[in-house]
């Protein structure tokens, strides 16, 4: 059987090729091969706005436009929407050299030009001013959220007065968590000092003042997290979001434009229904292939890893070009034993059920495996050939296997979000 990888170059598909005697189980989401959206459809589904003016009508009204846009580590083909946005902004009475992009990086690496060229398209690169976000520097201080997070925010897009951004909404490491909406501005483009305390001090507020806007997501509420962006979000003043649903092949599928908060909450109930995937009986082998987010491997196990009987193998594939560990600044590793503020040594690929843990990936780094040096089920492997003679020394025949093709963006179904 094939299954894509390498999304942003190339998505191209590779062979799995399985003994005869063993017994594969795809398991594929709902809306695998849901038709892309047309232009005319993409162009409507921006005047459809949720709870807020049109993007015309608010470019009628402002003087200087900025764009947010997530990064290759995700997997939105922003640069598919991006010119119907420009277009309504046009529409609205505003001129070229009024809109500038800033690429919403949070704590991640920049963004090179070839990069910026396969998000966006080469015309948009040329005719805009692209900016990357910086973490550290040129910031200013816009306020603070009720959960004490200090908002330093990018001195570009604080300089606009109207701000937009593009993105995708896919489910994100725990069941009923999705991207999208008010993360593009916290942590897109704040400063290291808020994203550090927005990820670790202010969940920790919430739960000590018990705050009652903060609920279980498997229970279609809003984490601590969540929570903390949404208000961030207002008091930076984002006008719109626009969140981008996907299909397998990384196509659009459904546009929401509005509000971050509703876009959020309903690309969310959409994806409840697109992205869903039954896990199916438990196997002796799961393949967990990591496409269209190779860069963050590990964040595909939600669904997978508990699908794996005691005992079992576990399989992650990753074949991004960029290897299997993103560059983070407040997570990342930056030295043998230390790294961003937040890194903190520990067994990775710690799954309790799996009895080996098989990273395959043509890109492999010894700096990507530190983490997991002194975890011995761990086998690195460069491709599904060279792992399958040690796949198969303890599998015979009957071996059932379930395969998830595209793990990153597949969920379990969230019966409170129906």
């Amino acid at each position: 059987m094939a299954v894509p990888t390498s999304a942003w170059y190339g998505d191209e598909w590779i062979e799995l090729a399985f003994p005869d005697e063993w017994d594969i189980d795809v398991r594929r989401m709902a809306g695998e091969t849901t038709p892309a959206l047309t232009g005319d459809e993409i162009r409507d589904s921006l005047r459809r706005t949720l709870d807020t003016p049109t993007l015309s009508e608010l470019a009628a009204q402002r003087e200087r436009a900025v764009v947010l846009f997530d990064d290759l580590t995700r997997p939105a083909p922003v640069g598919r929407i991006a010119p119907f946005v420009i277009d309504e902004l046009l529409a609205g009475g505003m001129k070229a050299e009024q809109i500038r992009f800033v690429a919403a990086l949070g704590s991640h690496l920049p963004m090179t030009h070839d990069e910026l060229v396969l998000k966006l398209g080469q015309e948009i690169v040329e005719r805009f001013p692209v900016f990357n976000h910086n973490c550290y520097e040129n910031l200013v201080e816009v306020g603070e959220t009720t959960l004490g997070t200090k908002l330093l925010v990018n001195r570009e897009v604080m300089n606009c007065d109207l701000r937009i951004g593009i993105g995708g909404s896919i489910p994100y490491w725990t069941p009923g968590n999705y991207g999208g909406g008010a993360k593009i501005v916290m942590p897109g483009i704040c400063g290291i000092d808020s994203i550090q305390h927005h990820h670790f001090q202010a969940p920790a507020i919430a739960v000590e003042r018990n705050d009652s806007r903060v609920g279980a997501l498997a229970e279609g509420g809003r984490d601590a997290l969540r929570v903390n962006m949404e208000e961030a979000a207002r008091i930076v003043g984002l006008d719109m979001k626009v969140d981008i649903v996907i299909n397998a092949r990384r196509e659009p599928v459904k546009l929401l434009a509005g509000d971050p908060a509703s876009v959020w909450r309903d690309a969310r109930r959409f994806g409840n229904t697109h992205y869903v995937t039954d896990p199916g009986s438990s196997a002796d082998i799961v393949v967990m292939n990591s496409y269209p987010q190779e860069e963050q491997i590990q964040a595909s196990v939600g669904l997978a890893a508990p699908t794996l009987r005691q005992g079992g193998d576990l399989v992650a594939l990753s074949h991004s070009p960029k290897g299997i560990g993103l560059n983070h600044y407040l997570h990342g590793q930056w030295g043998t034993d230390y790294g961003g503020r937040e890194w903190h040594s520990g067994l990775a690929w710690n799954i309790e059920a799996a009895d080996r843990v098989f990273v395959i990936s043509p890109h492999l780094a010894r700096s990507a495996q530190l983490s997991a040096v002194e975890n011995p089920k761990v086998r690195w492997y460069p491709s599904w050939e060279k792992a399958l003679p040690e796949l198969t020394s303890d599998h015979g025949s009957g071996t059932r296997v379930n395969v998830f093709p595209y793990a990153a963006i597949q969920t379990t179904f969230i019966p409170a979000l129906s």
